[in-house]
């Protein structure tokens, strides 16, 4: 096999490959990003700044959604993720993509993440627990802890089928609020086990 031909296959995999990553919106969303937390791309139409104030400093930041970039000091730090990374989001991000209503495109846990105006700043991590002792019955959970390692966001299954919020208290090792996500014994064993 000539040079020719292999640069030709190397070209022709390379678009094939793009082809395959592209979402809804034509951005590319790499498929490296676990796909809870993988955000379709805002179309070239949203290529545009907007001045955004926020509300605790009364700082103004300017964001542009479709290249998810803030001015913010918090997001400076997170553009080492790839866009269509939820981690790449600061809450100014968050709160413009709510306003454009582009959580409808997002999978439920990203989804749940931005409409509660979460940020990943701190330890995160992805993984499935049994829901019952039946087989292949699990069910998805997102946890954040914080950086005092004693409080955790946990994205998790409700009762009614949908993904929310829950916190824990890794103190006092018990859910919050009274309000639990579905196998939350579970998933409470696991945080506990992987919290210190």
């Amino acid at each position: 096999m000539g040079i020719g031909t292999v640069l030709l296959l190397s070209a022709l995999i390379a678009v094939v490959l793009f082809l395959l990553m592209r979402n809804k919106s034509g951005a590319v969303a790499p498929s490296w990003i676990p796909i809870e937390i993988r955000v379709t791309i805002p179309p070239k139409e949203y290529d545009q700044d907007w001045e955004v104030s926020s509300p605790s400093s009364g700082e103004t930041h300017t964001i542009n959604l479709h290249r998810l970039v803030c001015s913010c000091a918090d997001q400076q730090k997170r553009r080492r993720y790839h866009r269509g990374d939820l981690r790449r989001h600061c809450t100014h991000l968050n709160e413009r993509l709510r306003a454009e209503g582009f959580t409808a495109r997002m999978r439920p846990m990203a989804a749940a993440v931005v409409d509660g105006g979460y940020t990943f700043g701190r330890r995160m991590e992805m993984f499935q627990v049994p829901a019952s002792d039946e087989p292949n019955d699990f069910v998805p959970v997102l946890i954040a802890v914080n950086d005092a390692n004693d409080w955790a966001d946990v994205f998790g299954p409700d009762d009614n089928g949908g993904i929310r919020a829950f916190g824990f208290d890794l103190r006092a090792k018990q859910w919050v609020d009274d309000a639990a996500p579905v196998a939350s014994d579970r998933i409470g064993k696991y945080i506990l086990s992987t919290a210190g």
